[in-house]
């Protein structure tokens, strides 16, 4: 648990991400596929050790752009946060 209140789920395989939940990727080139987005639904992720993790998007915009999100980097947390149905931002 990374705050009070915020689960933490282990992922070492390809997933669904769950909304208001921690996400702790355990092995390289794991795909984490987002919600449908509600306004203040947040997705935090941290990459452990490994690489290529890469962020699905679910047909709603990360950051204004239609396209996944590759973290390509060991060692990084991100958290994305829905401002609409269709629309997720970095916070």
């Amino acid at each position: 648990t990374i705050a009070t209140g915020t689960p933490t789920a282990t992922v070492g395989t390809s997933a669904n991400a769950t909304a208001n939940t921690h996400h702790f990727i355990s092995a390289a080139g794991v795909t984490l596929t987002l919600p449908t987005p509600t306004v203040g639904m947040k997705v935090y992720v941290t990459v452990g050790s490994s690489v290529n993790t890469i962020i699905g998007r679910n047909s709603s915009t990360i950051a204004g752009l239609a396209e996944d999100l590759t973290i390509d980097v060991a060692n990084m947390s991100i958290g994305l946060i829905g401002t609409s149905t269709s629309a997720w931002v970095l916070i």
